[in-house]
């Protein structure tokens, strides 16, 4: 894979299967950056959300954690189980 970046901002990408020698390009211009407006919005809206979204992480990891207690629990009961059984 190989890419340049020329003076205007236009990235070349190509990438090339050496089994087979086919090999594909991509061009991307100007038109695939963002304006400084979208990036600061972009950066407003982050800050605006973090709260919210710390506190969605906080609520993922304790689901999360509830999950793997709750398949541990039922590993060890089935394992226990079948040991009284043999």
């Amino acid at each position: 894979m190989t890419g340049e970046v020329d003076v205007n901002g236009i990235t070349k990408v190509t990438a090339e299967d050496v089994s087979t020698g086919r090999s594909e390009s991509l061009t991307l211009g100007l038109e695939h950056t963002l304006t400084p407006e979208q990036v600061e919005h972009m950066i407003t809206d982050a800050e605006t959300h973090s709260q919210e979204d710390e506190q969605l992480r906080n609520t993922l990891h304790t689901s999360y954690q509830l999950v793997i207690v709750t398949i541990l629990h039922n590993f060890f009961l089935s394992k226990c189980f079948l040991d009284e059984v043999h």
